[in-house]
């Protein structure tokens, strides 16, 4: 009789139940589920930080052309173009302004014209040689 039960015992021990299979299928799928979730916003944190690198090349290479130009021939007033990034039109705005007889302040945005995502913002000052 002993041999009998003791059978009886290792079978049931052996294998899986059908809840435990399910149960352990659910928790997979939740942890895939999570990883998937956050592969797309790795990918768009990614995406994000590419334009705002893009953006702040763009910027930074219209501030350096501008910091070139000499004093006397940099006018006065504000001037706009755009350009594409990343498939996104960003509108750049230059002003340039007297701050005192020798020196005119250079102010250049770049703003997305959708009104959201980065922006660059930047300014430098030019002055008359002496």
């Amino acid at each position: 009789m002993s041999t009998g039960h003791h059978k009886a015992l290792r079978l049931s021990t052996d294998g899986f139940t059908l809840i435990e299979v399910i149960g352990a299928l659910v928790i997979f799928s939740m942890g895939v589920l999570a990883v998937m979730g956050l592969g797309a916003a790795l990918t768009l944190q990614m995406e994000m930080a590419a334009l705002r690198s893009e953006l702040a090349l763009v910027g930074q290479e219209r501030m350096d052309s501008l910091e070139l130009v000499d004093y006397a021939t940099l006018s006065v007033g504000t001037t706009t173009s755009s350009t594409s990034i990343r498939g996104q039109i960003y509108v750049w705005s230059v002003t340039v302004s007297d701050s005192s007889a020798i020196i005119r302040h250079v102010a250049v945005t770049g703003v997305p014209s959708s009104g959201s995502g980065p922006y660059f913002k930047g300014s430098a000052f030019v002055d008359r040689d002496w």
